[in-house]
């Protein structure tokens, strides 16, 4: 709410605009003397018309002063200090001068930076906007700072690599930094092992005369895997080591088809990597393991 003080001949109208980024506050301030002709009631009426008048500038940035607005700002800073590349960097055939003026850029982005960081600037924006400010500058000077030392751009890959198991420790694939995964007999990389240690083997069901027995033909088949411990290594360096299941050491069951004909519908999850079954229950309820 705009401020109303006698001041001289005149009138001061003050409006508050908060605090700034160093918790300082922020007033608008305008001056209004009335015409000698004016009757007390016509300059109390007219300076409240004014009042309300100026507060409606200040909230929506139209006052010219060093609170500038930050649309003017904006286009005053893109026109004096956010230009990327300079004409003399787009027209430089030499490499020393482009570097020169980027080098010029950078110097100045930092220089204004600082004079808005401390104060000494003419012109700040406010709140919000001399955030939005900075982090454009960030960013452009970012981008200047390139040219000299280079980008880091990523990506990621994923392959599927078939090892056997009974090879205890065996080259599964090669890695260049140049080239990335190369075929393990590809020796223009280095080798990438991977070792497994049986832990656990699980033997198919037999009968009493130490036949196995086969799920029948008409059941659902799963897979109880087996463990081993995998262990991924690199230049002498373990990168991974974990006990996982593998259907390879491991042995078929089967489920009766008749358990899914009831009155009441039973689910069955299973793993797709490993054929493992998961947990079975009643469906819409919590499954039994």
């Amino acid at each position: 709410m705009a401020t109303i003080q006698k001041q001289g001949k005149g009138y001061k109208i003050t409006v508050s605009q908060g605090y700034d980024y160093s918790g300082k506050r922020i007033r608008q301030y305008m001056t209004w003397i009335p015409e000698p002709s004016m009757t007390e009631r016509q300059i109390k009426k007219e300076l409240e018309r004014r009042a309300v008048l100026f507060e409606e500038q200040v909230k929506t940035g139209a006052t010219a002063n060093a609170n500038i607005r930050f649309a003017d700002f904006a286009a005053k800073y893109m026109a004096e200090y956010a230009q990327l590349y300079t004409e003399t960097m787009l027209i430089s055939s030499s490499t020393r001068n482009m570097a020169e003026a980027a080098a010029q850029q950078i110097y100045l982005l930092r220089e204004y930076r600082l004079d808005l960081l401390t104060g000494n600037s003419d012109e700040i924006p406010q709140g919000q906007s001399f955030e939005i400010l900075l982090r454009e500058m960030d960013k452009r000077e970012a981008l200047l700072t390139s040219l000299f030392l280079g980008t880091v751009e990523s990506e990621t890959l994923v392959e599927d690599i078939v090892i056997d198991p009974e090879n205890k420790n065996s080259v599964a694939f090669r890695f260049s930094e140049r080239k990335g995964i190369l075929p393990a007999d590809d020796l223009s990389g280095e080798p990438i092992y991977v070792s497994t240690e049986v832990k656990e083997v699980i033997e198919a069901p037999t009968d009493s005369k130490g036949k196995v027995i086969a799920p029948a033909s008409n059941a659902l088949v799963y897979i109880t895997p087996g463990k081993a411990d995998v262990t991924v290594s690199y230049t002498g360096e373990t990168l991974c080591q974990k006990e996982i299941p593998m259907a390879q050491l491991g042995a078929a069951y089967g489920i009766d088809p008749s358990v899914f004909n009831g009155s009441g519908a039973v689910e069955a999850t299973f793993c797709p990597e490993s054929g493992a079954l998961l947990h079975i229950g009643i469906a819409d309820e919590k499954p039994i393991k």
